[in-house]
């Protein structure tokens, strides 16, 4: 049975931070706030995952990603800051909507397979101008497909 790949808690909206590690920490804080992750585990693996290049995508978006130990389950996050913030995107515009993905050390395809489906749906210029003014969490939870479902399953004409 699918599951839905972001549910209104894992969404934040007009997050106060003002750089990348900024953001990495809100990040910890929720997930030990909301999920019982360690946060400093968190801020390290997305960090770690950093030092090997940008999950800036370009053009507005990225997707900071990190294996974490102690997960059993992938954490799936949208963030998007007050202001946008420089990532080191490809572009070298700077980042205002974030799809965090948290996944368990041994999680290997489905880790894969929940990156490709977003980058995918990313890519798209509609999908990335409907995430821009969204402006609840329901909306955009339900632009992202659920889990399992493919790419494109959550975009709605």
């Amino acid at each position: 049975m699918d599951q839905s790949l972001l549910g209104k808690q894992d969404v934040l909206l007009d997050l106060d931070c003002q750089d990348r590690q900024g953001m990495f920490e809100a990040v910890g804080r929720y997930c030990q706030e909301q999920r019982g992750i360690a946060a400093d585990t968190v801020v390290k693996s997305l960090a770690a995952r950093e030092t090997l290049g940008s999950t800036g995508l370009g053009q507005g978006v990225a997707v900071p990603h990190a294996r974490v130990s102690g997960l059993t389950e992938p954490v799936t996050l949208f963030v998007r800051p007050k202001t946008p913030i420089a990532f080191g995107a490809p572009d070298g515009n700077p980042v205002q909507s974030f799809f965090f993905l948290l996944a368990p050390l041994d999680a290997n395809e489905r880790h894969l397979q929940i990156l490709a489906d977003v980058a995918e749906q990313l890519s798209g210029s509609q999908f990335r101008t409907q995430l821009g003014v969204s402006t609840s969490k329901e909306e955009i939870c339900h632009l992202f497909p659920t889990r399992g479902a493919g790419a494109g399953a959550g975009v709605r004409a």
